[in-house]
């Protein structure tokens, strides 16, 4: 009998301003994170190359206020160390972190 996989917890991220604590994390294959932030900001994702892409089920464009939906890493994510952007209207991106998906 095959073994049930075990399921984890997304991984919490708080955003104060467009701080993010933890700055950097890492999380297994298929893991996940969710944001809770203390002000609505846009976010931008991009890999270790600099290359744009969908790398969340549930990926938008904007952290909303208070706890925000998981994201689920999808494939295009493995073994990457994903940068993400935030940013306060009307200014582009003046804080961000890392995630690294995968080891």
């Amino acid at each position: 009998m095959a073994a049930n996989p075990k399921i984890l917890p997304p991984y919490p991220i708080s955003i104060t301003g467009v701080t993010p604590d933890p700055e950097a994390i890492e999380i297994d294959k298929g893991g996940s994170i969710q944001f809770t932030s203390s002000d609505e900001c846009t976010i931008e994702w991009k890999d270790e190359h600099g290359n744009k892409g969908t790398f969340w089920s549930q990926q938008p464009t904007t952290v909303s206020q208070g706890l925000n939906a998981v994201q689920c890493a999808l494939p295009s994510a493995d073994h990457h160390t994903l940068t993400y952007k935030l940013g306060l209207a009307p200014m582009a991106a003046q804080g961000g972190g890392t995630v690294k998906v995968g080891t």
